[in-house]
């Protein structure tokens, strides 16, 4: 899961980018290492997606990926040539939106809460988990 929001402040791209290409080479060293026939699922999962940033991008999340963290998205464009893994990208939001147009439904400040209860609907939340057990996208949880 990666915060969404925060692409250019807490979360360097090329650190990221680390981390997951040091994940990629050791599962890789243990499908190799195991001679497994094993397809890993990547679920790569952008949260507070209730965010304007990150919301009008929610339909199109590899062209999210490719302008926030092109360093990372190249490592699992790799990691998916390899054959070892399929990658799939997701957005959530726990607060979600209310209103037309869509607004987050979340009061502003520091500690920011559902700002209406009655309209919480929270999106997403479930459909990485469900694509990584299954294989597939049901749209009723995106």
């Amino acid at each position: 899961m990666i915060d969404a929001t925060d692409s250019s402040y807490y979360i360097d791209d090329k650190y990221l980018s680390k981390l997951f290409s040091t994940l990629c080479k050791e599962l890789t060293f243990r499908i190799k290492r195991g001679g497994w026939k094993v397809k890993y699922r990547i679920a790569v999962v952008f949260s507070k997606a209730d965010q304007y940033k990150i919301w009008k991008y929610r339909k199109r999340l590899k062209k999210f990926m490719s302008m926030n963290f092109p360093y990372t998205q190249n490592v699992f464009q790799e990691w998916s040539r390899d054959g070892y893994c399929i990658v799939e990208y997701f957005s959530c939001s726990a607060f979600g939106m209310r209103g037309e147009p869509p607004q987050p439904n979340v009061t502003s400040g520091v500690n920011g809460s559902i700002a209406d209860p009655i309209a919480w609907q929270p999106f997403g939340l479930a459909s990485a988990i469900y694509w990584l057990s299954t294989g597939k996208i049901d749209a009723r949880l995106l």
